[in-house]
């Protein structure tokens, strides 16, 4: 029983902190209205659906601005949580790669050797992760690269 109650009190805080952030768009949105400096596609869509009625066009006009400012603050967050994941998933790398760094030089490997095993390591790993269109690149270029180099040799044996 009061695991519900611990349950019932952290979704409650949760809503109180989305009302007091909803509270603050409100009050930025209140700002742009008395000062007139309003957002144009906000504003734009506003009077679309209000017409000619002044009080529809600020109703309207709250609306649209308010979802604008939750999607804004929505992107932002979830770009923030995506960074985040990004530092934790770069940090657990470099952990692994300077484990397999000490292990590499436990088992007497030179620098240069380590190095060419990570250079090999990540192109595999890139490879591996592709979805096979950086691969196909891969394969026309070393394809092109033939074609021109073989249109050169013959080129160089006609004399043409």
């Amino acid at each position: 029983m009061p695991s519900n109650i611990i349950d019932t009190l952290k979704g409650s805080l949760q809503t109180t902190e989305e009302r007091l952030i909803e509270d603050r768009l409100y009050e930025a949105i209140h700002h742009e209205i008395q000062t007139d400096d309003l957002h144009p596609a906000a504003h734009a869509r506003a009077m679309a659906e209000g017409g000619d009625s002044e009080g529809l066009i600020k109703q309207a006009y709250i609306k649209h601005r308010l979802r604008m400012l939750k999607d804004e603050l929505e992107f932002v967050n979830k770009a923030a949580r995506i960074a985040s994941e990004q530092q934790r998933i770069q940090k657990e790398q470099d952990q692994k790669d300077a484990d397999a760094y000490a292990q590499a030089k436990l088992d007497g490997r030179s620098d240069e050797q380590i190095e060419l095993d990570r250079k090999v390591a990540a192109v595999r790993q890139r490879a591996k992760s592709a979805d096979g269109s950086a691969m196909d690149g891969v394969i026309v270029t070393v394809l092109v690269v033939l074609v021109i180099a073989g249109m050169g040799a013959f080129i160089g044996a006609t004399g043409r």
